[in-house]
């Protein structure tokens, strides 16, 4: 009988990675005066199709320029095999629970609780910040911090996290699964 197979050290790392971003959020909140941290503006109401239809239209687009870039760039396939190295290989439920801790933990913590406290402008800095690993991973960093504006204007415009929290799983699960296809050692 073939043993049920559990998530890979990156998943649980992961996990325990966003947990504290929850847990720091939550905190944050609190302090605030506020744990509802899914509402940045109870005067709008959750539009839930057309909000879930922005935040995937917002990661699509968004994961099509990805593709885009990966095959006109050299810089881009090279950071995208680095981080299949950083990675290892990752399942199709490894990309999802990756994917899905990481657009809950980092959009409670930064659009949820950083926003309304210091402003879309200084938490989109702090997201790209957030996105370093020196200069080889200088696109990555400009990309999370354009997307850190992006993500926090449709915070701002819907008034909750549904469409961040969306699009950021979207873009996440979709480029996990494209690291998992491209080979390595050539400039695929």
């Amino acid at each position: 009988m073939e043993q049920p197979k559990f998530p890979g050290n990156v998943v649980v790392k992961g996990f325990m990675v966003y947990a504290v971003f929850t847990f720091l959020a939550l905190i944050w909140g609190g302090l605030r005066g506020d744990f509802n941290l899914l509402y940045l503006d109870e005067q709008k109401n959750l539009n839930l199709w057309h909000d879930t239809l922005m935040g995937a239209g917002c990661g699509l687009t968004v994961v099509f320029l990805s593709r885009l870039l990966h095959h006109y760039f050299q810089t881009f396939r090279t950071l995208n095999r680095d981080f299949k190295q950083i990675l290892g290989p990752l399942s199709t439920t490894d990309c999802l629970l990756l994917s899905f801790f990481s657009a809950i933990g980092e959009e409670l913590f930064f659009r949820g609780a950083m926003q309304p406290s210091i402003g879309l402008v200084l938490t989109s800095l702090i997201f790209g910040l957030m996105h370093t690993g020196g200069k080889r991973y200088i696109p990555w960093t400009i990309s999370a911090l354009v997307l850190g504006f992006v993500l926090g204007a449709m915070a701002n415009y819907s008034g909750n996290l549904l469409a961040p929290i969306i699009a950021h799983f979207t873009i996440n699960y979709f480029n996990l699964l494209f690291l998992q296809k491209i080979k390595t050692n050539t400039s695929n």
